[in-house]
């Protein structure tokens, strides 16, 4: 063979392997260039739903004046008891915020009358009972057609009996007498929860959102 024809080859197939190589480099890093692009496009997606999101709660608690720092009260070094909650959500003449709470249920409750109910866990385990008015009805039931929709609320309420939530358990037990037949004894049992408890009232407004709520903190000077 001849050297300089063999020398060529070598040279062809070193230029083929190095044009394949770059060819998969460039298809690598235009890969990486479109999926940095992606989630750039995502979050700015994001973050312009945040911002959205908290410039309508900055206005709902600047329209309602509501108290945003109502549940400090969980930072006690005891826990707090229902005359506390009384005097945080009702003596203090103003309506509440309850933030970042869960959507439970929506019922009739008589003509052109609603009441919604919502789960807090943190930093107090509070249930929360809020007529409200046909509109907001419609608007949770819009925004939040099912269980799924349920979280990532923000709720300004008026609050007017809070109380601590109760079990009843009932039990009863068979007596039998001479005439051989059954009477049955029943007596209540009542369980009270060291916990959670149940607020009242009526809802002002709120705000929902299909991601997370914005830090709190952002929503106080």
């Amino acid at each position: 063979m001849n050297p300089s024809t063999s020398k060529s080859g070598k040279i062809i197939k070193t230029l083929m392997l190095a044009s394949v190589g770059v060819g998969v480099l460039g298809w690598f890093v235009m890969g990486q260039f479109n999926s940095y692009k992606e989630n750039r496009a995502r979050e700015s997606v994001a973050m312009e739903k945040e911002e959205s999101t908290l410039r309508a709660l900055k206005e709902m608690v600047s329209r309602t004046g509501a108290s945003t720092n109502w549940d400090d009260l969980a930072k006690r070094d005891y826990k707090p008891r229902t005359i506390d909650l009384q005097d945080a959500l009702i003596r203090g003449g103003r309506p509440a915020l309850f933030y970042d709470v869960e959507l439970m249920d929506l019922k009739r409750d008589g003509e052109d009358k609603y009441v919604v109910s919502f789960s807090m866990t943190a930093p107090i385990e509070l249930r929360l009972e809020l007529t409200c008015t046909p509109e907001q009805a419609q608007r949770i039931r819009t925004e939040a057609p099912d269980s799924w929709d349920g979280f990532n609320f923000a709720v300004v309420a008026e609050i007017t009996k809070v109380k601590k939530m109760r079990l009843a358990v009932k039990s009863h037990s068979d007596i039998e007498t001479d005439e051989e037949s059954f009477h049955y004894a029943s007596s209540w049992v009542e369980l009270e929860t060291s916990d959670v408890f149940s607020a009242s009232g009526i809802m002002v407004n709120f705000v929902h959102s299909d991601g997370p709520l914005p830090h709190r903190k952002r929503l106080r000077p």
